[in-house]
């Protein structure tokens, strides 16, 4: 069925997705480790801030956490979280 197939792509507490998180601010190449091997692009937003964009996938929503507490710790203010479908290139920029 078409619903169940659809149901099986989200992701669930305890599964693997891929996830695409932007903070204002800069993160340096060398804290990759820290962020669970999260690619990391740091770029300008549209206001002219920095911001910087980790993309990449994550065994569970408890890894999730524990990216987001170091982003905290950073003191990087959250723009956003999104889960991204699949397969579908975390790094692109969609402006």
């Amino acid at each position: 069925m078409i619903g169940e197939e659809r149901e099986e792509s989200l992701p669930t507490m305890a599964g693997p997705a891929r996830y695409r998180i932007e903070v204002r601010g800069r993160i340096q190449p060398s804290d990759a480790r820290r962020l669970r091997g999260m690619s990391i692009e740091n770029t300008v937003g549209e206001t002219g801030t920095p911001v910087a964009r980790l993309c990449g996938e994550l065994p569970d929503q408890v890894a999730l956490a524990g990216v987001l507490s170091v982003l905290h710790e950073y003191q990087l203010p959250l723009i956003s979280v999104t889960c991204v479908a699949p397969g579908v290139e975390t790094n692109e920029d969609e402006r």
